[in-house]
C-alpha cells in the first residue's frame, strides 16, 4: 500500500521527499509482521520497500517516520520508572539502523515526527523529571542519527487533560498561565519538557560535532557526549531522587565517581543544570504551576580546584568544555552576541501595598559570558526609583545562561499606581539587553454595588439562556426565597446531551445581562453552589468581551461545590484566555458584554447563585451579607 503512494507520487514529481511508514513505537520487535512468521513489521516493510527500490531503480522512501513514547502505566506514574523506560529506546534505534542498512541503499534521513514520555496525562509530566526524560529520547536519537534527524516534541498547545492516577498533565512545551500572573509568553508559559528540549538543543547539540564513545561508572547516570576538535559536550541523566556528584574525565570522556584527571581537562567549563531548584510543578489539579519557574541554570567551575559536578536528583547537567567564547578580549568583544530573555514570569501582576514583587527570570548570551544584571522600578514612593541586583541562583554571573529570582517587598505606604519592572541583563563585550514588565500596586477590593440578589423574584432577574446542540440540552432557572445563605437565590437546572459527532465537550449556560456600572469595576465577588452527577463535568465563568473576536474568550472554572455554598471573587485584569486563539493582553471592564455561567459534559445538575456584587477601588462600600469564606 505504501509503495502504491509512492509510485503515484514519484511518478509526479520526482524530487519530493517521502516519509514512512510512521511506525508507532520506539520498540522494534514487539510488533509481528502479522503474518504468524517470525517476522517483525519493520523490518518487513524495510524489505519491501528496498526490493522495490532495487527493482525499479528508484527511491521510494527518503525519511524513515517513527513516533516514541516509551512510558505507560496504568499505575501511580513514577519519575524513576519513568527515566528508566527512556533508556530502552536507544537498543530499539540500534536495532533499526541494522534493519535499513540491511535492506536499503544508501543512508537515509529519520524523522522522529512525535515524540515524548507517554500520552497518557499525568502531572509528572509537567515537572522537573519531564524535561531529564525528553532530553534523554532526544539524545539517544541524535546519538545515532544525527547527521540526518528531525526531530517533534508532541505539543498539545497547553491542552490539559486528566490522566490514569486522576491528576492533570499534558504533553506540552507550554502550559496555560497561572491566574494573576504575568508572563513573558503572554497567555502561555513554559513548561519542563520546554527547558529539557532547549538543553538540548542550544546548550548540549551543535553542528559539527562528532559523536564521541562515551561510559558512566554509575549506574544512576546516564551520559551522551559530542565534541570537535578540543571542545566537548557531556549530557549527564540523573536517573535517582538524589543528587549525583560525578567527574567528567575528558581523557575517555567519562562520567565517573573518581578522582582522576585527564589530560589537558584544565580548562574553561562550563555546567548547565536543571532540576527541581530551578523548576517544580505545584499540585495535581487543572489549577497547579510551576515555582520556582526558572529555565537551566549556568555555573562555571575550575577544574584546578575541583571536577565535582552535581546533578539534581532526577535532573539534567550539560558538561562544555573548553567551548566557543565570543567577546572576551577587544578583537572580538564587537562580535559578542547581545543577550536574549528566555523567559521572564511575576507570580502576581497586580499586588498591594505590603506584598512582595516575585519574579523569575533566565536569560542567555550564546557563545558568551552573562556578567551581571539588575532590577529596577521607577515612580517608588518618596525614594523615585529603587534598583536591586539580580544574582543568579547560584550566586555568580559566569555563565552562558543564568537564571535568577528577585524578591521586591512593597512599603506599607507604596500609594496605587501601574509601574514597571526593568530587567537589564549585560554580558560580554558590554552587550545588554532589557524587558520592562507591567504591575499595578492596588487600592483595596470593596464591594460597590449589589448586581443581583436574587430577593425579587424572576421576573427581576435579566439573563437569557443558551444550550449548544439541537438536542435535549436545557437550562432553566427558578428564585428560591429565603435561605441559603441569606435572602432568596437562583437555581439554574440543566440536562446536557452529547451530540456524538462533537469532539469537545458540550455546554448549557445561564448568560447575565450587565449593568453600565461594571465598566468602573474591578471583578466581581459571588456564591454560589453547584452539583453534576457525571465526574467529568465542571464548571466555569466565561465573561465574554468586544475584544475576543475568535471565541477565545476570558473564562475561569468553577468548583464542583456538590451542593455547598462557596463564596469566590474574580478579578477582571487576573482573568485569563482559554488558550488557543489571538492574545488579549488583558481584560478591559469597558469592553465586557455579559457574564456567563456554565455547566460543561453530558449529565445533570445545577448551578445557584446568590449575590453577585461588582466591586472597586474607590468609592462608598456596600456589605455584602456575611457568613461564608472567600476562595482565592
Amino acid at each position: 500500500r505504501y509503495l502504491e503512494y509512492a509510485r503515484a507520487m514519484k511518478a509526479v514529481d520526482s524530487t519530493i521527499i517521502l516519509h514512512g511508514p510512521l511506525f508507532s513505537t520506539h520498540k522494534m520487535q514487539q510488533k509481528g509482521a502479522g503474518l504468524l512468521d517470525g517476522k517483525y513489521w519493520m523490518e518487513e516493510f524495510l524489505r519491501i520497500v528496498g526490493e522495490a527500490e532495487k527493482k525499479d531503480g528508484k527511491r521510494y522512501l527518503d525519511v524513515v517516520d517513527l513516533h516514541n513514547y516509551p512510558y505507560w502505566t496504568p499505575n501511580e506514574p513514577k519519575p524513576a520508572e519513568m527515566l528508566k523506560a527512556m533508556l530502552d529506546v536507544g537498543p530499539n534505534m540500534d536495532t533499526l539502523d541494522v534493519w535499513m542498512k540491511r535492506h536499503l541503499e544508501g543512508e537515509r534521513r529519520v524523522f522522529l515526527s512525535e515524540f515524548s514520555t507517554c500520552v497518557q496525562g499525568f502531572s509528572l509530566l509537567m515537572d522537573y523529571p519531564q524535561a531529564t526524560a525528553v532530553a534523554s529520547i532526544f539524545a539517544q536519537h541524535a546519538m545515532r542519527f544525527g547527521n540526518r534527524l528531525q526531530v517533534l516534541p508532541w505539543d498539545a498547545f497547553g491542552n490539559l487533560f486528566k490522566g490514569p492516577d486522576d491528576t492533570w498533565g499534558t504533553i506540552s512545551m507550554t502550559a496555560l498561565l497561572k491566574e494573576g500572573s504575568w508572563n513573558y509568553w503572554k497567555s502561555l508559559e513554559p513548561t519542563a519538557e520546554y527547558y529539557g528540549m532547549y538543553m538540548t538543543y542550544k546548550q548540549f547539540l551543535e553542528d559539527g560535532f562528532a559523536v564521541l564513545p562515551v561510559s558512566s561508572m554509575s549506574p544512576d547516570v546516564e551520559a551522551y557526549a559530542i565534541g570537535k576538535g578540543d571542545s566537548v559536550r557531556v549530557m549527564l541523566v540523573n536517573l535517582s531522587e538524589v543528587p549525583q556528584v560525578v567527574q567528567v574525565d575528558r581523557a575517555s570522556v567519562a562520567a565517573t565517581g573518581s578522582t582522576e584527571v585527564g589530560k589537558g581537562d584544565l580548562v574553561r567549563t562550563e555546567v548547565d543544570i536543571f532540576g527541581a531548584e530551578q523548576f517544580k510543578w505545584v499540585g495535581t489539579r487543572q489549577d497547579a504551576f510551576p515555582y520556582p519557574k526558572m529555565g537551566p541554570s549556568g555555573r562555571r567551575i575550575n577544574p584546578s580546584k575541583s571536577k565535582d559536578i552535581t546533578i539534581p536528583a532526577f535532573g539534567l547537567a550539560v558538561v562544555r568544555i573548553n567551548p566557543k567564547v565570543v567577546g572576551l578580549d577587544k578583537a572580538t568583544k564587537a562580535d559578542a552576541a547581545i543577550p536574549q530573555i528566555i523567559s521572564a514570569s511575576l507570580e502576581k501582576k497586580v499586588l498591594l501595598a505590603g506584598d512582595t514583587i516575585d519574579l523569575f527570570v533566565t536569560a542567555v548570551q550564546e557563545n558568551g559570558q552573562l556578567t551581571n544584571g539588575s532590577v529596577s522600578v521607577g515612580n517608588w514612593g518618596k525614594r523615585g526609583m529603587i534598583e536591586v541586583s539580580a544574582v543568579p541562583d547560584d550566586g555568580k554571573w559566569n555563565a552562558s545562561i543564568e537564571s535568577f529570582h528577585v524578591k521586591i517587598p512593597i512599603p506599607p505606604e507604596m500609594y496605587s499606581a501601574p509601574r514597571e519592572l526593568r530587567v537589564v541583563v549585560q554580558g560580554l563585550g558590554g552587550k545588554v539587553t532589557a524587558l520592562n514588565i507591567p504591575f499595578r500596586v492596588r487600592g483595596a477590593y470593596r464591594t460597590t454595588m449589589a448586581m443581583q440578589n436574587f430577593d425579587n423574584g424572576l421576573d427581576a432577574v435579566d439573563w437569557y439562556p443558551v444550550a449548544n446542540g439541537d438536542n435535549a440540552t436545557t437550562i432553566g432557572a427558578k428564585v428560591f426565597n429565603g435561605a441559603p445563605p441569606h435572602g432568596g437565590f437562583i437555581r439554574h437546572d440543566f440536562q446536557i446531551e452529547q451530540p456524538p459527532a462533537q469532539g469537545w465537550p458540550n455546554f448549557a449556560g445561564a448568560y447575565y445581562v450587565i449593568p453600565e456600572e461594571v465598566k468602573n469595576s474591578v471583578g466581581i465577588v459571588f456564591d454560589y453552589a453547584t452539583n453534576h452527577n457525571n465526574p467529568d463535568g465542571y464548571f466555569e465563568v466565561q465573561i465574554a468581551s468586544s475584544q475576543v473576536e475568535d471565541y477565545d474568550e476570558f473564562m475561569v472554572r468553577l468548583k464542583n461545590t456538590r451542593g455547598s455554598w462557596v463564596r469566590d471573587t474574580l478579578i477582571w485584569e487576573n482573568m485569563k484566555q482559554e488558550g488557543w486563539g489571538k492574545t488579549i493582553p488583558q481584560l478591559d471592564p469597558k469592553k465586557i458584554k455579559n457574564f456567563a455561567f456554565r455547566a460543561r459534559h453530558s449529565g445533570m445538575g445545577y448551578i445557584s447563585l446568590d449575590n453577585i456584587y461588582l466591586l472597586g477601588e474607590d468609592g462608598e462600600e456596600i456589605p455584602m451579607p456575611r457568613g461564608l469564606r472567600r476562595l482565592r
